[in-house]
């Protein structure tokens, strides 16, 4: 819960550091200082309406670790991206008036189907009766609700407005940090106070922060120059990759069921831009299929690549 604070402080500090600079350049007179400090002093005003998403997403985190500890993680998925991809697009739609085509839609259900086998290719479902299950799916269903509506909601506010993303990650963070820290007090604050904030923490951990502001940073610019449902699509192929990633570091092959799951989630992604068909020549040409060959052929042949 401590890495969330200094992502949040991380975060903060840059987009305050980069605002400064470019302000600086474009006031000559001696007053700039004053100049910026009022401009912080209207920022602060104005981030306000920040304060939901960011409420959001710190209640997201907590919902995420009660359905885990709930969950299967085949369960924790379906539910989880069930909620999240489709109420995307559902919510763009409101709050944005974003238009999609009906191919588009029928593409977001088969993107969560692929999302799914990709994750079930690398986890297990041993171990399902983990606790209340009911609790674990309203959990894990509200969490990819929460998750959605705030993406769709800070999309709303870095396009509303002439202000900078670095502004708007300025805003997000002011009322971020300030909640990541009650959030850390009320899960380890005995911890906290008994070994101190930086317990366990080392060159790894300083790495998950760093991947983490770099990323936030990335998802903000993201959502300002793209949009959300398409946000969802890269979050799909990065499954992909983590996979992939999982061969030369750890060893762990996946199976046929991550085969499906990648066709699935690259057929959604060209059923989306309007290029389906060109996808299945491409499949067809890498995958010949023969329905005399078996799963566990294919298991091998993948294998013996």
């Amino acid at each position: 819960s401590v890495v969330v604070i200094f992502t949040e402080l991380s975060k903060l500090l840059i987009c305050i550091a980069v605002w400064t600079v470019t302000r600086q350049g474009d006031v000559k007179s001696s007053s700039s200082l004053l100049r910026i400090l009022r401009e912080f002093a209207d920022i602060l005003k104005s981030s306000l309406p920040l304060a939901i998403p960011a409420c959001l997403f710190v209640f997201q985190q907590v919902l995420v670790i009660l359905a885990a500890s709930n969950l299967d993680a085949v369960t924790f998925e379906i539910f989880g991206q069930s909620f999240k991809i489709v109420p995307t697009a559902i919510f763009a739609a409101l709050l944005l008036k974003q238009k999609l085509t009906a191919t588009q839609w029928l593409s977001l259900p088969i993107l969560v189907s692929g999302v799914v086998l990709v994750s079930r290719s690398k986890s297990s479902s041993e171990g399902a009766e983990l606790g209340n299950r009911l609790l674990g799916i309203l959990a894990s269903s509200l969490g990819g609700l929460s998750s959605a509506f705030a993406g769709v909601y800070f999309e709303k506010c870095v396009k509303s407005k002439a202000l900078s993303i670095w502004v708007r990650n300025m805003q997000l963070s002011i009322f971020g940090l300030p909640l990541s820290i009650a959030y850390a007090i009320a899960k380890d604050g005995a911890v906290i106070l008994e070994d101190g904030p930086m317990r366990g923490f080392d060159w790894f951990t300083w790495g998950v922060v760093l991947l983490q502001v770099v990323g936030g940073l990335v998802v903000g610019m993201v959502v300002k120059y793209t949009s959300n449902v398409l946000k969802n699509f890269a979050n799909a192929v990065s499954v992909i990759f983590t996979v992939l990633l999982s061969i030369p570091l750890f060893g762990i092959w996946p199976n046929f069921v991550f085969l499906l799951g990648v066709a699935i989630v690259l057929f959604s992604v060209f059923l989306y831009g309007g290029d389906a068909p060109l996808l299945l020549v491409l499949l067809k040409q890498v995958f010949p299929w023969d329905r005399r060959v078996k799963l566990r052929d294919l298991d091998l042949r993948f294998h013996n690549l």
